[in-house]
């Protein structure tokens, strides 16, 4: 009788798992890039494989012809960042169609617009759904076809990837543009990452922000300080990550910075350039 009552919860739990609300948005935004990363390497005929390993750590997409691995885990990136292979770290909140932005070589410009990647569409179609279905539409379709599909249910693993995908793009999260440059300036995030720049010298206290906001003026000027004085803004990654905000805002904070970042400037050789061309090439 126990067994059967195990049983029982084992199949329950599986039919009908309990979602972490800590957790729900992070899988569903993973989800929702994933599509549109791989729409957009197909649309710029880019090879490439997905759930890959580079260097021991599982990569979301691998791209063989150039080494690049593309993913959404800051430890991986941090680690593969340490080998030949170029590493690319995306945030869930960035549109896949920015990707090329990030990629160590040139690619063709796509129209940043509905047409040129519209995952939302194609989405509402695997749900079998019109576009103008409303979220609990949605939610019914996805809990009805995801029985049909389930691999415990005689489903294929792919089929039923694909219909959990177009439950995360079914209902995208609109992207608004808060740090935008100039299209005459050239800015490369890894290229800072790998010196030792935190988020939090250019975005400050991102984490505490209920809606997001530019804290720094991000003019010339501005870049020219830090260039000139990288020194004040320095960490060391091997203590810390740059996304550890609160740890970084008390290092640079503190009275012991200009020694730590001067000692790292050193090991690092770094020399910022203050050249017309560094920005703008």
């Amino acid at each position: 009788m126990a067994f059967v009552i195990v049983g029982i919860f084992v199949v329950g739990a599986r039919l009908f798992p309990t979602q972490e609300a800590t957790n729900a948005s992070y899988v569903l935004g993973e989800n929702r890039r994933r599509v549109e990363i791989r729409d957009y390497l197909q649309s710029i005929g880019e090879e490439f494989a997905e759930d890959h390993f580079v260097e021991g750590q599982h990569v979301a997409f691998y791209l063989p012809k150039r080494d690049v691995a593309i993913t959404f885990d800051a430890r991986a990136y941090f680690r593969i960042d340490k080998s030949p292979t170029y590493a690319v770290l995306v945030e869930h909140e960035m549109p896949g169609i920015h990707l090329g932005d990030r990629l160590p070589f040139e690619t063709p410009d796509l129209a940043d617009d509905e047409e040129a990647v519209d995952t939302t569409q194609a989405a509402f179609a695997v749900l079998g759904l019109s576009t103008g279905a409303t979220l609990s539409d949605v939610k019914a379709a996805y809990r009805n076809r995801v029985k049909d599909v389930h691999p415990d249910h005689g489903g294929s693993q792919e089929e039923f990837q694909r219909v959990r995908e177009a439950y995360a793009s079914g209902d995208p999260i609109p992207w608004r543009r808060v740090h935008k440059l100039p299209d005459y300036v050239q800015f490369n995030h890894a290229t800072h990452v790998k010196s030792g720049i935190s988020c939090y010298s250019c975005h400050g206290r991102i984490d505490h922000q209920p809606v997001v906001r530019q804290v720094e003026s991000l003019s010339m000027s501005w870049c020219l300080e830090c260039h000139r004085a990288p020194e004040n803004h320095l960490i060391d990654t091997e203590q810390m990550q740059v996304t550890d905000l609160m740890r970084v805002e008390n290092q640079i904070r503190s009275d012991g910075q200009k020694e730590l970042g001067l000692q790292l400037a050193q090991q690092k050789r770094l020399e910022p350039s203050v050249s017309c061309g560094t920005c703008h090439y």
